[in-house]
């Protein structure tokens, strides 16, 4: 098996790599700097100094990331739910990176308390374990449809909670 690009969900996933590793280095950036004293509020805030704008542009690659996940998501269940591995792993990653958002957002609201650093920290490790496993398993198990079915919520559902029999 030989790791390939040429799968468009390969790509998006490998989109959804930088832009993570862009969010995450951006946050660590924020955490060592101290620019969260400069910048209080959520989600958004006025920075009362230049630091401040480290914290903002966290948030916008929070935004970005999350827009780029919800697109391998829907991507990986169009297209890809036949796929034993690449479904349920993309499935875990966006459940995880939903929740390390909302972690994330929790330690703004309630003023950053230890127990939800520590958890945020955890779930950056978890996060980056199963997004490298999908970026590993997209580029091998990957193969373009020509065209994706049509969405049939019913058909879905049903695979949600059962793999199909083949």
């Amino acid at each position: 098996m030989r790791y390939s690009l040429k799968s468009s969900f390969t790509r998006w996933v490998v989109g959804l790599l930088f832009a993570v590793l862009a969010l995450t280095i951006m946050g660590r950036v924020v955490a060592v700097s101290g620019a969260i004293a400069y910048c209080d509020g959520f989600p958004f805030c006025i920075p009362t100094h230049p630091l401040g704008w480290l914290q903002q542009a966290h948030v916008v690659l929070v935004g970005i990331a999350s827009i780029l996940m919800l697109i391998v998501f829907r991507k990986a269940w169009q297209e890809q739910r036949e796929q034993r591995i690449l479904l349920p792993l993309t499935t875990i990653l966006a459940v995880m990176f939903f929740g390390q958002a909302l972690v994330g957002a929790m330690q703004v609201i309630q003023s950053y308390p230890a127990h939800l650093v520590f958890l945020h920290q955890l779930t950056t490790i978890a996060l980056w374990v199963s997004l490298a496993m999908l970026v590993y398993a997209s580029g091998v198990l990957t193969v373009d449809k020509p065209d994706a079915p049509k969405l049939n919520f019913s058909q879905r559902i049903k695979d949600f909670f059962a793999f199909p029999s083949h």
